[in-house]
């Protein structure tokens, strides 16, 4: 199951959990002067977000897993994202 995340920023997350225990996240997020625009056909590796569960009106951290070397192309861009607050969260299979 994977859970898609809309901000009040407009920024829509997808985030997923493999069936080894990895954490994984996509992104068609509105970029700004401190965060990138990422692709949002890609998957990046991630450390479990905080929190977990997201909770609607809560920003939610998604971070590069810390394994990862800083030029890994896994890594996200800037070391991950810290979002707006959540506006709605779809949970889906």
């Amino acid at each position: 199951m994977d859970v898609e995340i809309h901000t009040h920023s407009g920024s829509i997350y997808r985030v997923a959990r493999d069936p080894r225990g990895g954490w994984w996240m996509r992104a068609a997020n509105v970029p700004n002067p401190t965060s990138p625009r990422l692709d949002p056909g890609r998957w990046w590796a991630i450390r479990r977000p905080r929190p977990w569960p997201p909770k609607l009106g809560q920003p939610i951290e998604l971070r590069a897993s810390a394994h990862l070397a800083l030029d890994d192309p896994r890594r996200v861009p800037g070391g991950g994202k810290i979002t707006s607050p959540i506006r709605i969260i779809r949970r889906r299979r």
